[in-house]
């Protein structure tokens, strides 16, 4: 995962669900749901981005794309 367009920088955000930091709760609102955003910039690793936020991240995209990342 090519993550170098992104700039962690403040001011920078999620351009999908306007997330602050990649580590923040990857969730956004969707027909009054709350899904775990797919957005590449929450697979920013960070100190504070935690394998399971990442894992998670890792899962949905997955899910919604039928491509498992360790296979």
């Amino acid at each position: 995962m090519n993550n170098a367009r992104y700039a962690l920088h403040p001011g920078h955000r999620c351009p999908t669900c306007d997330s602050p930091d990649p580590h923040r709760h990857p969730a956004m609102a969707f027909e009054g749901e709350v899904e775990v955003c797919t957005d590449a910039y929450h697979l920013i690793p960070t100190n504070q981005n935690r394998p399971g936020y990442i894992a998670a991240v890792e899962a949905k995209r997955a899910q919604a794309t039928g491509v498992h990342p360790h296979e």
